[in-house]
């Protein structure tokens, strides 16, 4: 008998994600949610509890980080929202 698969729903879905020299795009990071960006990421998200890594050579475009979301950037960002709350660290 083949294991039953029981959906996640998305609100309560972790997301930890890992770009390496490739796309993301429209991913949305909440309470325990990594996204670690070697590629590009674009449109990403970040919500209270979400972090999103850029790391050298990574590109991150259009990041929006909400109140409590982090982002630790050491490659390159564009077209960055941070509302009252959010953090984001370049290096």
């Amino acid at each position: 008998m083949a294991p039953m698969k029981v959906p996640i729903a998305p609100e309560r879905r972790m997301v930890r994600q890992y770009c390496a020299t490739s796309r993301t795009r429209g991913t949305m990071l909440s309470s325990g949610g990594v996204e670690n960006v070697d590629g590009i990421a674009s449109g990403t998200t970040v919500l209270n509890g979400g972090r999103e890594n850029v790391d050298a050579g990574g590109m991150a475009s259009g990041l929006t980080l909400s109140s409590g979301g982090f982002g630790l950037v050491y490659g390159v960002v564009s077209g960055t929202s941070v509302s009252t709350g959010g953090v984001v660290t370049v290096y």
